[in-house]
């Protein structure tokens, strides 16, 4: 399984990390972590590398975190649906 921008923001939050803290520890600007995380710029194979060594990332993890960007999104839906 790939990371996606997404699931790297999904991560971050998870380990209660600004984007100052989580882009230091892999050796990027904030300004490139956001890119990554709002699908702007690519996540390239070195940077996928390093998240899954740095952070502990594995494809069990990868998996939790697309569920629950997935039912996250489902969620935001049915409230806006709700909502009208």
């Amino acid at each position: 399984m790939r990371l996606t921008g997404g699931l790297i923001r999904l991560l971050r939050v998870s380990k209660q990390l600004k984007q100052k803290e989580f882009s230091e520890r892999l050796g990027i600007s904030i300004t490139q972590l956001s890119f990554i995380e709002n699908g702007i710029k690519p996540i390239t194979p070195d940077l996928e590398a390093r998240i899954r060594k740095v952070y502990a990332v594995d494809d069990a993890v990868l998996t939790v975190l697309a569920m629950l960007d997935h039912f996250g999104k489902e969620g935001r839906k049915n409230d806006a649906k709700n909502a009208e």
